[in-house]
């Protein structure tokens, strides 16, 4: 190789080496621009100022109820007696607590005022942990009321449980909301095994019926105060935040679900169970007259509403398939709209979840 050659070769290389050294460069300087942008971003828009406050204050002051309209006016004084007892796995609640929570449950509205920052947070998670307890109490009684017959007293526990669902979703924050759907669930699968145990009765399947929870979707309305007062109460807590603090909850955020989404789908399971506990009641009405389940839907439309035909997912009938003279599966398909037999993520109403899938 020439001389001529072999200085072209070193003077491209010497190119190349400066290109990549500008690139570098070129990089490490966005990289830190970025970096400056997003925390001075997050510092300017979780800025503390009085204006988030005043917008908690003025939900609080739309939202207020008097005493003695108030649910909550019960269940802080329920909270504060501490009046949960037994082991975490098995709680218990004494004769008056329960009548308590039946007082609460004849009050339509609820709130729990909010407040800024962590502390509203801490609030109400202490609230709604408390309420789980009592909801698992309840289910729990009313199993033990259905077992000796006492179904009025079975009845009376589970609308009690249905309202505290209620309750905690006229509430501002999304934890409620998706807390309150839960223990609303609970009701409805324990309703769902008493519409389907041996030897239920009429007066079982009218109490079904009579349990409160719409079969239409309501999501907007269900939805709209959280939609409003979530972003103030997350605001309050971010402004109290390190900016350290602030880059690591928005890097945590990135790939995280839409909450909101989240949520929906929960309402749609909830709204699925309603519609399928109704189901049940029709096909066990079905199987009275004709000492067989139905072996299809369409043979029960005139003993249930039409909404309850509907699941909520798809707006297509549930899927029920009789696969024994004495056994059927009755699901919703689920967020993914898809078949999977009754797993995945489909919404099991007929057998319990706990069963196996139909194939």
């Amino acid at each position: 190789m020439g001389m001529t050659e072999q200085a072209e070769q070193s003077e491209g290389s010497e190119r190349a080496r400066a290109g990549r050294r500008k690139l570098y460069i070129f990089a490490l300087l966005t990289t830190a621009g970025v970096v400056l942008f997003v925390g001075l971003w997050l510092l300017v828009r979780v800025r503390p100022n009085g204006s988030v406050v005043r917008a908690i204050a003025a939900v609080n002051t739309a939202y207020a109820l008097p005493p003695q309209e108030n649910a909550a006016t019960i269940y802080d004084r329920l909270i504060a007696n501490n009046v949960s007892t037994g082991h975490p796995s098995d709680p218990r609640l004494p004769p008056e607590a329960i009548e308590s929570l039946i007082e609460a449950s004849k009050r339509q509205r609820c709130w729990f005022p909010l407040s800024p920052g962590e502390l509203c947070y801490r609030d109400h998670r202490k609230r709604w942990m408390a309420m789980g307890h009592w909801a698992m109490a309840l289910e729990r009684a009313a199993r033990r009321d259905f077992a000796i017959d006492r179904l009025e007293a079975a009845a009376t526990k589970l609308y009690c449980l249905m309202r505290i669902g209620d309750h905690l979703r006229q509430q501002g924050l999304m934890v409620d909301l998706g807390a309150g759907i839960g223990l609303e669930m609970h009701a409805w699968r324990c309703l769902a095994e008493f519409v389907m145990s041996v030897g239920a009765t009429e007066e079982v399947l009218k109490v079904a019926e009579a349990m409160p929870g719409g079969l239409v979707d309501d999501w907007k309305r269900t939805s709209r105060l959280v939609l409003e007062a979530q972003p103030l109460v997350s605001r309050s807590v971010v402004a109290e935040w390190s900016l350290r603090q602030r880059v690591s909850g928005w890097w945590q955020d990135l790939g995280k679900e839409d909450s909101e989404k989240v949520l929906r789908e929960s309402y749609l399971h909830l709204l699925s169970l309603r519609r399928g506990v109704r189901l049940l009641v029709g096909i066990r009405r079905h199987y009275e007259a004709n000492e067989a389940w139905p072996d299809r839907l369409t043979e029960i439309v005139t003993l249930v509403p039409n909404q309850a035909m509907i699941d909520p997912f798809t707006e297509q009938p549930f899927v029920y398939e009789k696969v024994a003279e004495d056994d059927f599966y009755l699901y919703s398909k689920g967020p993914n709209r898809i078949d999977e037999n009754g797993s995945g993520d489909d919404g099991r109403i007929w057998p319990p979840e706990a069963a196996t899938s139909r194939r």
